[in-house]
């Protein structure tokens, strides 16, 4: 099920590429409202509505979703401007990113051994772009502040703990938001949305895979060690490589293909270490007096 999570959020990705002529702005908007209604209607599976507005911390929540729905635009931005393998292999800096931010808000500290990794990661991310050879486009620059927002957005889940959030509060918040700030925009600008019924029913479905992905993914992580989820997530690049060549005619060149080989080593090799700390800090905190 795992699997079919992660799949869901690479169709949806697919989709937004799909959907690049039209205003990125309303497409998100759309995926937004698609998102709450899934969310409406899966509300039991959620969380509920009870306990995703009354547990305490509301307002860090809040806080997270609106980061989270800047992070959602930019990912429109991404795919609609960016061929999907490069487009992953800049996002899949993400964990190295989190790990990074955790020091700065949570005062973690990390071995030399995970600043090392981090380095390698971020290695992979220069080998992707080539500095001064590709230029920076909006795709690129939307990517790197997608990594950002979402990185932030993974801290701040660790600060407030879930026992203070739902799957509601955590994914739906975010969508919720974006459809709320996008619908304001879009108001205020006076615009119409002159979309076909097609691609607003494409647009729709986007943020259904998202929220049906994100509840596939929660449960997998609630119910199995993070070690054997996490790498599953990695088999998105295989469905970018996919989905780019056969639908979009998108084939990735030799310098793509190794900086996000070496983007997904180091994140598997910091998600290892990150195991193999809590180990040791579970063996002290149970050691014998």
């Amino acid at each position: 099920m795992t699997f079919v999570g992660f799949s869901m959020w690479s169709f949806s990705d697919a989709i937004i590429r799909h959907l690049k002529d039209n205003p990125t702005i309303h497409v998100a908007f759309i995926a937004g409202l698609g998102a709450i209604i899934t969310v409406i209607v899966c509300a039991p599976l959620l969380g509920g509505f009870r306990d995703t507005i009354f547990l305490p911390k509301l307002r860090l929540r809040l806080l997270r979703g609106v980061i989270l729905s800047f992070s959602n635009l930019m990912a429109f931005i991404t795919f609609a401007n960016l061929e999907m393998a490069p487009a992953y292999a800049i996002i899949f800096i993400i964990p190295v990113a989190a790990k990074i931010l955790s020091v700065v808000m949570m005062k973690e500290s990390i071995s030399a051994r995970s600043w090392f990794i981090s380095g390698l990661g971020f290695l992979g991310v220069l080998i992707v772009v080539r500095p001064g050879m590709v230029p920076m486009g909006i795709g690129s620059i939307a990517a790197f502040l997608l990594v950002l927002g979402f990185s932030i957005g993974q801290v701040m889940t660790r600060w407030i703990g879930k026992e203070h959030q739902t799957l509601m509060s955590m994914a739906g918040f975010q969508y919720a938001l974006t459809a709320i700030m996008l619908g304001l925009y879009i108001i205020m600008r006076g615009e119409v949305i002159q979309m076909s019924v097609i691609d607003m029913a494409w647009s729709g479905l986007i943020g259904a895979l998202c929220i049906f992905g994100a509840l596939l993914v929660s449960n997998a992580y609630a119910c199995h060690p993070a070690a054997h989820i996490a790498p599953v997530q990695y088999t998105q690049m295989l469905w970018g490589i996919s989905l780019g060549a056969l639908l979009f005619g998108e084939y990735p060149d030799m310098w793509t293909l190794v900086g996000a080989a070496v983007i997904i080593v180091s994140g598997l090799l910091l998600l290892r270490s990150s195991a193999r700390a809590k180990k040791r800090t579970d063996k002290i905190a149970i050691k014998p007096l």
